[in-house]
This record gives structure tokens, sequence and C-alpha cells, in this order.
């Protein structure tokens, strides 16, 4: 019975707020589904596919590729923090990573095994950034 208390004790909440605060919660939530969705997705099939076709060895290259790669995204983001909203730089950061794993996917596909390392390295970057 405590637990049904507090679910109709957050719900009251959530329904007393605001329009614009209800969005905003609502697109956090978004965000946070999808970054917790695809982040088992990504990181088991970026992984294999690093592993089986370029080898275990070429793991340390692929997270020194990885250090640098956020390095340079984290930086370039702190400036957009300053003028950007959190909701349109997540949205923003979402449809690049995206944009850009559609290209590396197809250029793995279509021009061979050195793609699995842009791949994985673009997945770092998106789980850190969001």
């Amino acid at each position: 019975m405590e637990i049904l208390k507090k679910v109709q004790e957050i719900n009251s909440v959530i329904w007393g707020l605001e329009r614009e605060d209800k969005r905003n919660l609502f697109l956090i939530g978004a965000t946070l589904f999808f970054v917790f969705f695809s982040y088992p997705l990504m990181r088991s099939t970026t992984t294999s596919l690093l592993l089986t076709h370029l080898g275990a060895k070429s793991s340390p290259y692929a997270w020194i590729y990885s250090v640098l790669a956020l390095s340079f995204s984290v930086s370039i983001l702190n400036r957009f923090q300053k003028t950007v909203r959190a909701q349109k730089l997540y949205i923003g950061i979402s449809m690049v990573t995206l944009s850009l794993f559609v290209v590396f996917w197809t250029a793995f596909k279509l021009s061979g095994e050195l793609w699995a390392y842009p791949l994985y390295v673009l997945k770092e970057v998106y789980i850190v950034l969001l």
C-alpha cells in the first residue's frame, strides 16, 4: 500500500507541473529512454565488429582513438553548452551521431573492415556525450 501511495503522490506532482515543465520532463525522459535503449545495442554491435574483423590486438588502438575523439568532442560540446539549451543540444548530438552511424556503417559494408574503428569510436563518444 505504501508503494501505491508514493506512486499517487508522484503522479499528482507531475500533473501539477506547469506545461513547460511537463514538456521538459518528457523530453529528458525520452532522451534517457533512447540512450539506455541504444547503449546495449551499440556497445555489443560495435565491439563485436571490431573484434571479429580486426582482432583483439586492435582494441588498444581503438581505445586511443576513442580518447582523442572524446577529448575533441567534449571541448566542442563545452562551447555549445553556454549558448544552446540542453534539450536542443541532446537532440543535435543524437541527430549527428545517428547520421554518422549510418555513414560509417555504409562505409563499413562497402569499403571494408577498417571502418570498424570509426564505428567503435563513435559509440564511445555517443555514450559519453549523452
